[in-house]
């Protein structure tokens, strides 16, 4: 039987940010008290994940920022982790149906992965759509959210419906709290450089080294 794997991106495929929107606001400059104000709002259940993703896309459109300045930035401070191309590859031809379940953004894909459509069946993660010259239009959902929250085990679970596999059958890799759910409910929870104990209890197993070719010995 085939098994699904599913990835976070922000601290796990891109192991140096813990999170991409953050590292975008600081790039760009964006006002700290809006950002709290916001991340507040989300946070104490008043605005949704989609929502809370849109007014954060406004504050860069206000900044009048080209698509030019996200892709400058991903190639100025995001890195991909060690061996993340390779453990694509291999996945790839172990035929493993690959995912992404992620609160980041596809451009930073686009960037570090060119081809990455080429390794995942599934995403579920945040598009920036730009227009024709451009500069942003809009954020665009990726994501299946419960109670307008970020669950990313409902969202392994709907690839396990969309492929007919059980979830006993997936792996998932992760490393923040956000990603608890997942790691939890999965077959398999990899906590890969785990950023608290919440995360690590979640984990059947915990890699503490860079090189995400550290998976393969699990899998």
């Amino acid at each position: 039987m085939k098994k699904i794997i599913g990835f976070d991106v922000d601290g796990t495929l891109v192991a140096n940010i813990p999170y991409s929107w953050e590292e975008f606001h600081r790039v760009f400059d964006i006002d700290r008290k809006k950002l709290k104000l916001y991340y507040d709002l989300y946070h104490n259940g008043k605005i949704s994940f989609d929502e809370w993703g849109m007014i954060d896309t406004d504050l860069w459109k206000e900044k009048n920022l080209h698509k030019t300045d996200f892709v400058d930035a991903i190639h100025t401070y995001f890195h991909l982790a060690e061996g993340t191309i390779e453990v694509l590859e291999t996945l790839r031809t172990q035929n493993y149906i690959i995912a992404v379940i992620s609160g980041s953004l596809s451009i930073v894909l686009e960037v570090l992965i060119p081809e990455y459509q080429k390794y995942f069946s599934h995403l579920y993660i945040g598009h920036l759509d730009f227009d024709e010259d451009g500069y942003i239009n809009k954020y665009v959902s990726g994501k299946l959210l419960k109670n307008g929250r970020e669950y990313k085990l409902g969202e392994l679970e709907d690839i396990c419906k969309k492929e007919s596999i059980p979830l006993s059958q997936t792996i998932f890799i992760g490393d923040n709290e956000n990603d608890i759910s997942a790691l939890h409910g999965a077959g398999l929870g990899i906590g890969f450089l785990p950023r608290s104990k919440k995360v690590v209890k979640a984990a059947n197993v915990v890699i503490r080294e860079t090189n995400l070719l550290k998976i393969l010995d699990y899998l």
